[in-house]
């Protein structure tokens, strides 16, 4: 576990660079990046007002 000093140091860094998301014991910002794509790709396909054609009756 990361102490509590050191996590609030880290995220007083963060503010300081401005960073929307701070997370301190995330080495490479690269993971947060393709995570919030592929959550955004994710929801792009949540959004939608029919089902998915895997849940349609086949007749």
């Amino acid at each position: 576990m990361m102490s509590p000093q050191d996590f609030v140091d880290a995220a007083m860094v963060g503010f300081d660079l401005r960073e929307p998301i701070t997370i301190p014991s995330l080495a490479e910002t690269g993971e947060w990046t393709r995570y919030k794509s592929a959550r955004n790709a994710l929801l792009s396909g949540l959004v939608n007002s029919d089902p998915a054609s895997r849940y349609l009756k086949r007749g």
